[in-house]
């Protein structure tokens, strides 16, 4: 019962009173004063009857979950088909939505990511796919491009390193870079801070894998001194949890590692016994020009396009063919945006992978509504009865749409618990993954002058196959 039929059920019992206390001999106004204190005013009797409405309202939806508990429990084989097939559709979707999400959907961690790019090389001898930089090649770019404000390089691989703490000496995965890309990615570091851009330091940076993994999330662990090899560096920060860097499609297949999850970054030098150690400068102390090895990645100047980076750095590849014949004959450059790179030749697959788990997730809820639509008209007997008995079409619906959110709140809470398992499977089946593949690589490569002599003799075969 509404405001308006409370009020005028109230005019109308005030008013048979007033009658009442006239026919008595009492005057009308005072008549009507008395019946309007007998039965109160319209106003409190209003607030109490919403009182008792509110309440009652809650006794009915009461009810009405009890009895949609008790139809779930008297039909236990639809209850469970309707549960499963929301489960299936609703993990499979939140599973591969947090894949899509992750990897196609969410911007790069980086500071205006949209404006970082990619630069390779590329010959036709290779088939004018992407192939990496060589670091005279890298330096030449970075200082002769005109639409970029700055760019950085980095091994196209993780070095394999035998890290030597205070209780022990393990493996970690490094990524070599050169001191500036931190800048460039925008990104600071979460303790202590980035590598300096004005100097060379034997210094490294944690991720934050690495940092909770193997100092237990330790504050102090800044400024630590940790032996490479035989090399002293300095641990000077750790970056943050979210810094990704690189993503698999950044690397180039030099198979040297199939790991693809950094531990640390380490700075690159190009002058001195590091230089030297890292194989970007030769033996007679000049810039690697004829080995390429480095992927590099720059950012668009405010204003700048992406053809005209292509152009610009399309114009200084062809004049370093004419300056080095030997080594850059035939070389030219590709600059892709960092975010295309970084999805890869996943983006397709992703999508197709998607939008079939949407068909899952559709072909669910088209047979759950056909199960409802069958039970609905096992019911009808029971439906009539009711409306026999005075129930109106709103309590029909509403005892209808309580049994409807008590199975799709049921089906979606195991389907998103189905979600949360299949994550933290893959991510252990993740890190598995990169154990054995750690594993593989330390069978590969047993101490550190082996390693040396394999990378030197793959890059040695690769130029050479190059200038035939």
């Amino acid at each position: 019962m509404g405001d308006d039929e409370v009020r005028r059920e109230l005019e109308f019992h005030v008013e048979q009173q007033t009658r009442a206390y006239v026919a008595q001999g009492i005057p009308r106004a005072e008549a009507e004063r008395r019946a309007r204190l007998q039965f109160g005013g319209i106003a409190q009797v209003n607030e109490a009857c919403r009182e008792i409405r509110r309440w009652r309202l809650l006794d009915e939806l009461r009810d009405d979950l009890r009895f949609a508990l008790r139809l779930a429990r008297r039909t236990p084989v639809l209850t469970a088909t309707t549960l499963l097939a929301l489960a299936i559709g609703i993990g499979a979707s939140s599973t591969i939505f947090a894949v899509v999400n992750g990897i196609l959907l969410k911007p790069l961690p980086y500071s205006d990511p949209d404006r970082l790019v990619m630069v390779w090389n590329h010959s036709p001898r290779d088939g004018g796919v992407e192939n990496t930089v060589s670091p005279a090649d890298y330096l030449d770019f970075s200082a002769r491009n005109r639409t970029l404000d700055r760019i950085d390089g980095y091994f196209s691989f993780l070095s394999t390193l035998e890290v030597s703490l205070s209780d022990r000496t393990e493996i970690a995965y490094a990524q070599v870079v050169t001191p500036g890309l931190f800048e460039t990615l925008g990104r600071t570091a979460a303790r202590g801070r980035v590598f300096r851009t004005d100097e060379y330091a034997p210094e490294v940076v944690l991720s934050y894998g690495y940092w909770r993994r193997r100092f237990a999330e330790d504050p102090s662990v800044v400024g630590r001194s940790i032996r490479i090899g035989n090399q002293p560096a300095t641990i000077v920060g750790v970056m943050p949890q979210d810094l990704v860097f690189p993503y698999p499609g950044m690397l180039g297949p030099s198979g040297f590692t199939r790991v693809t999850s950094v531990d640390m970054w380490a700075s690159m030098a190009f002058a001195g016994p590091m230089a030297a150690d890292q194989r970007t400068t030769a033996a007679n102390g000049e810039v690697v020009r004829n080995v390429r090895f480095l992927g590099a990645i720059g950012r668009r100047k405010a204003g700048v396009s992406l053809e005209q980076v292509r152009a610009d750095l399309a114009s200084v590849a062809r004049n370093l063919e004419v300056e080095y014949p030997r080594s850059n004959a035939g070389w030219g450059v590709i600059v892709t945006p960092a975010r295309d790179q970084a999805v890869g030749k996943i983006r397709p697959a992703l999508l197709l992978l998607f939008g079939g788990v949407g068909l899952v997730l559709m072909m669910a809820t088209v047979n759950v509504a056909n199960l409802m639509l069958s039970r609905s008209l096992e019911r009808r007997s029971e439906y009539a009865t009711r409306v026999a008995l005075g129930a109106g079409r709103a309590r029909m619906l509403r005892q209808s749409l309580v049994e409807s959110l008590l199975l799709s709140a049921a089906g979606g809470t195991l389907g998103l618990a189905a979600a949360h398992v299949a994550a933290r499977a893959m991510r252990a089946r993740a890190e598995g993954i990169r154990i054995s593949l750690a594993a593989h690589d330390v069978a590969l490569r047993p101490h550190a002058a082996g390693d040396d002599a394999e990378f030197a003799r793959a890059r040695r075969d690769r130029a050479l196959a190059r200038d035939i």
